[in-house]
């Protein structure tokens, strides 16, 4: 058995021994508390990378992108997990949807840490974090120097997420690194072209 405490400190040196737990347990405990901070979290961030303060005030601006933007990315994401399992049966997995988005919430807790920066971010920046002429170099060494770290430590931090979701795919659809990397992969290009589809038409 493994306590909460375990999960979270072993989980990034014991990958698959988390994961197993967490299958064989059904432990969703988290589950979707994680996976609706990481939908808001993608949402934040995007928001930040897409300028989008067109005439918005700031707290329009958050609460669009925590409550609209975190509600859409979890139903992406539980979109991804289905087209992962249905894809997954092609290479020999026999994981469910429910299964899937577990490895997922677990695996996305490099980016839920990662959304303590994004928070940091916002206060120290304010609105002009979602303006297009935002530039770090109009504000202080400090503050510059603590935008270009965080954002290091945040890319460092998604990467480990990636490499979290891969192993803990793998592990619960008892593939090879590389299938569950495809298994990955094609979801993920299923949906960005229906998302383009659906998007681009509007641009």
């Amino acid at each position: 058995m493994l306590t909460d405490a375990d999960i979270f400190t072993r989980i990034w040196k014991q990958p698959r021994l988390v994961f197993t737990y967490l299958s064989e347990f059904e432990y969703d405990r988290y589950t979707y508390v994680f996976l609706f901070i990481a939908a808001a979290t993608t949402s934040l961030e995007l928001a930040i990378a897409n300028d989008l303060n067109k005439g918005m005030t700031f707290s329009f601006i958050i609460v669009i992108s925590i409550i609209a933007g975190g509600i859409f990315w979890t139903l992406i994401f539980y979109t991804f997990a289905a087209l992962a399992c249905r894809i997954g049966e092609w290479f020999g997995g026999q994981a469910t949807t429910i299964s899937i988005v577990r490895v997922m919430a677990y695996g996305m807790l490099p980016i839920i840490m990662a959304s303590l920066f994004t928070i940091l971010k916002i206060v120290l920046f304010d609105i002009d974090l979602f303006r297009e002429d935002f530039s770090v170099r109009n504000y202080a060494p400090g503050l510059s120097a603590f935008y270009v770290i965080s954002s290091l430590s945040q890319l460092a931090l998604a990467v480990s997420s990636i490499y979290l979701i891969v192993i803990g795919t793998s592990q619960l659809q008892q593939m090879p690194i590389g299938v569950a990397i495809l298994n990955l992969i094609l979801p993920a290009l299923i949906l960005a072209v229906a998302l383009a589809i659906i998007v681009v038409p509007f641009l």
